[in-house]
């Protein structure tokens, strides 16, 4: 499982710059989740595990993560992948336990042990051999794109998402709050695929028209 979840992850990147030759950023972030929050409800359902009573307790926590985790990643997430390449959001979205180990450790007042700083460090280390292709004069050349920086935004959105649900959402099971997390963010998105569209139509006119 954990091999096909490294799969579906790694072709994330693959198939999120070429979905943005097709579809604006917020409409490709839009259909992702709102398939995704769709399938959730339905295993929720079949589950039996939709309650009123944890919704009730929790809306508010799962609207805030909805807007950070879901709709604040794939926005920068998709936007960012139209202006950088799948090998370098894959790299920066790789720095993602770091960033949680952070965010934990300032939130949720978890020590770091020295296993996990081990592993972080061999994580950073692979990046930087990556980026540099294993030589130290690259490290002068490179530069830090617009879209480097947005798949960082949404980097951080991603581990404070994980690491506030941790700290507000004890009684709510992994699947509930995926489900409900899911439905607010891709109704965000939906919300923020309206107006680009429209303005995409004007611009496309106006170019007909120049």
């Amino acid at each position: 499982m954990l091999i096909g979840f490294a799969i579906f992850t790694g072709a994330t990147f693959n198939l999120a710059k070429y979905a943005v030759h097709y579809f604006s950023p917020a409409s490709a972030a839009a259909w992702r989740f709102g398939i995704a929050a769709l399938v959730m409800v339905l295993i929720l359902g079949l589950q039996k595990q939709i309650k009123s009573k944890t919704i009730k307790i929790h809306w508010k926590m799962y609207t805030l993560l909805g807007i950070i985790g879901i709709f604040g990643f794939n926005a920068f997430f998709f936007l960012g992948m139209q202006y950088t390449s799948p090998l370098n959001g894959a790299l920066i979205m790789g720095t993602n336990p770091l960033v949680t180990a952070l965010f934990a450790y300032f939130i949720l007042k978890n020590p770091t042990t020295k296993q996990q700083m081990l592993g972080i460090s061999f994580a950073l280390v692979g990046v930087i051999l990556v980026l540099t292709q294993g030589s130290l004069e690259i490290i002068q050349t490179l530069s830090i794109s617009k879209g480097d920086l947005l798949i960082l935004a949404g980097n951080l959105c991603w581990a404070l998402y994980g690491v506030l649900g941790r700290k507000y959402l004890k009684g709510s099971s992994s699947m509930e709050t995926t489900t409900y997390t899911m439905i607010v963010g891709s109704l965000c998105l939906v919300i923020l695929r309206k107006p680009i569209q429209r303005q995409q139509i004007r611009l496309n006119l106006w170019n007909k028209d120049t």
